[in-house]
């Protein structure tokens, strides 16, 4: 397990995860996905008090926990009320996975996948810099990011390596990293960034 702040890793021991999380208030957002789904499942298995931010009333792969789940926020991430939702919330951790992902959508749709992969990504960094202000105990946003920032490689790829997306999905998510960057520097916020490995 890692996390990445800019481009400094953090190794995390797996026998400390469970107490790293034990009675945490997490928000998921984009938690019915199926890399969200899977997180949510594990961060309960760790005893977190888990709320989710979803899309919509179909949890499709949460219906078997979400019993067990503090809060569920339905709600569109790029809308400007989706900050208050979040604030509301008051997580002391939040993992953004929300996206528009499918990469022929974002090239028929790019203002869309915009809308959603970036602008969304910014209403979760105000939440996190008014949480911040508020001195309501929020320990960190973690925000995945993917691979394809970096374009097509055929070779071992490095964090510090340029952006070059290739797509408008790709384009998203590369500026969404950055502005991940410029919310960590300028208002110094709790920010880890997670490069997750598309197949």
């Amino acid at each position: 397990k890692l996390q990445a702040l800019g481009t400094k890793i953090v190794f995390i021991k797996k026998d400390d995860i469970k107490t790293n999380y034990s009675e945490k208030r997490v928000l998921v957002i984009g938690a019915a996905g199926f890399m969200g789904s899977h997180l949510t499942e594990r961060l309960l298995e760790c005893n977190a008090q888990v709320s989710v931010f979803v899309h919509n009333e179909n949890l499709k792969n949460l219906n078997h926990i979400k019993g067990k789940l503090k809060n569920i926020i339905f709600g569109d991430i790029s809308d400007e009320n989706a900050t208050e939702l979040i604030i509301k919330n008051l997580p002391q951790i939040i993992f953004h996975l929300a996206v528009m992902g499918y990469v022929p959508d974002s090239i028929k749709n790019p203002l869309q996948v915009n809308k959603t992969n970036l602008n969304g990504t910014l209403n979760v960094l105000e939440s996190v810099r008014k949480l911040k202000n508020m001195n309501a105990g929020l320990e960190r946003l973690v925000y995945i990011s993917s691979c394809v920032i970096y374009g097509a490689r055929n070779y071992p790829i490095k964090e510090t390596e340029e952006f070059k997306p290739s797509t408008p999905y790709a384009a998203s998510k590369a500026s969404a990293d950055a502005y991940c960057y410029s919310y960590l520097k300028t208002f110094n916020l709790p920010i880890f960034v997670i490069v997750s490995i598309d197949s």
